[in-house]
């Protein structure tokens, strides 16, 4: 915080090391020192396919700073990149994320996510999600720093790869978009881009593990339970005669079992078993269908969660017994009552106390 400004000592240069999105790989910078050549960064725009090329999505500095003295020693960038089509997106706006991460240099790497502060589940958390990896014989989970995701509606409600929603424990939730074309040869374009046994781009999901837990541990597999799909992907096929797309995946529905664990009086969340579902349909093209030149079809994403009861109970105390026995001086002075044992005479009070009421009401008809 002392550093002057204008000074040639006490600032550290930061590098850019890796951009992503420019293609299908994630580029790195050659060495610790230097940068990713900004040359294939730059935005650039081609009027013949109207695209916009290289806009920034997501920026994070990773700073790295002594435990000890908390002085800067290194900071570094990484930067994602879209390619933004106009037509084809119909978006005018594109979500930006900006990020610090910071790490404590020869100590313990930090998470690489925020723990929730409980082992398990609290509802409205995100679901943690990863995929399993194995390397020699080793075996764990890659688990994503920003969780579970489905897709959501971008602008006017159309299908958009760039938005997404977060799945939240115990928060059943639904998500639709929609796919417009203009005639049926745009329909057949999109039915033939989807590859066989895939889904749909704007269905796409990329976990197949869910943690357990929480706290769910990428290095222990148990910590874990398999996405296990309900059916194989079909195969979408066009059908040029009755202008159709059949057997399409027009739907994705994801089942959580979950369930409390451990005492009533602190519950922990845990989920015990996911499952995958694929609605499949057919579009049909038809201009008797059509509104202002485009026909709308509709893709949809379901969340449920089913909690399984798994025992709990209410703890009733035990009801004190009622007290038998009077006092001892419940007669006086009728009756000379002694130090003697409870036990022993409390058949003789209620002898007593019965011929006493006998007398008081003898004495009363008298009256």
């Amino acid at each position: 915080p002392d550093t002057v400004p204008g000074s040639s000592t006490g600032w550290v240069q930061s590098y850019l090391r890796a951009a992503s999105g420019i293609t299908s790989y994630t580029y790195y910078a050659s060495a610790s020192t230097s940068s990713v050549s900004t040359d294939i960064l730059q935005p650039s725009y081609t009027s013949g396919t109207k695209t916009c090329k290289n806009v920034l999505r997501n920026l994070t500095y990773h700073i790295t700073y002594g435990s000890a003295s908390g002085v800067i020693t290194d900071v570094r960038a990484s930067v994602e990149v879209i390619s933004m089509v106009e037509g084809t997106d119909q978006e005018l706006v594109i979500p930006q994320r900006f990020s610090v991460r910071w790490y404590k240099s020869g100590g313990t790497p930090a998470q690489a996510r925020e723990l929730p502060g409980s082992p398990g589940y609290i509802p409205g958390n995100q679901i943690v999600v990863g995929y399993q990896t194995t390397s020699s014989s080793l075996t764990a989970n890659a688990q994503f720093v920003r969780g579970a995701e489905i897709p959501a509606a971008g602008a006017s409600g159309a299908c958009s790869i760039y938005h997404k929603t977060p799945i939240l424990y115990d928060t059943p939730v639904k998500t639709q978009c929609t796919i417009t074309v203009a005639n049926a040869a745009a329909l057949q374009t999109y039915c033939e881009s989807i590859a066989a046994g895939s889904l749909p781009a704007f269905l796409a999901y990329n976990f197949t593990h869910i943690g357990l837990m929480g706290v769910a541990e990428p290095r222990y597999t148990n910590n874990w339970t398999a996405l296990t799909a309900a059916s194989s992907l079909p195969t979408a096929a066009w059908l040029s005669s009755v202008s159709t797309c059949s057997s399409l995946v027009t739907g994705v529905e994801f089942d959580f079992v979950i369930a409390d664990l451990g005492e009533q009086v602190s519950p922990q969340g845990a989920v015990l078993a996911a499952q995958v579902s694929y609605v499949t349909g057919s579009w049909t093209y038809s201009s008797l269908e059509a509104l202002n030149g485009e026909q709308t079809f509709t893709h949809s994403v379901a969340v449920r969660y089913h909690k399984y009861n798994n025992g709990i109970y209410d703890r009733v105390g035990k009801l004190r017994p009622a007290k038998t026995t009077f006092p001892d001086d419940i007669m006086h002075p009728f009756y000379p009552f002694s130090g003697s044992q409870r036990s022993q005479i409390s058949g003789l009070k209620v002898m007593v106390v019965s011929g006493v009421v006998a007398l008081l009401t003898m004495a009363g008809g008298m009256l």
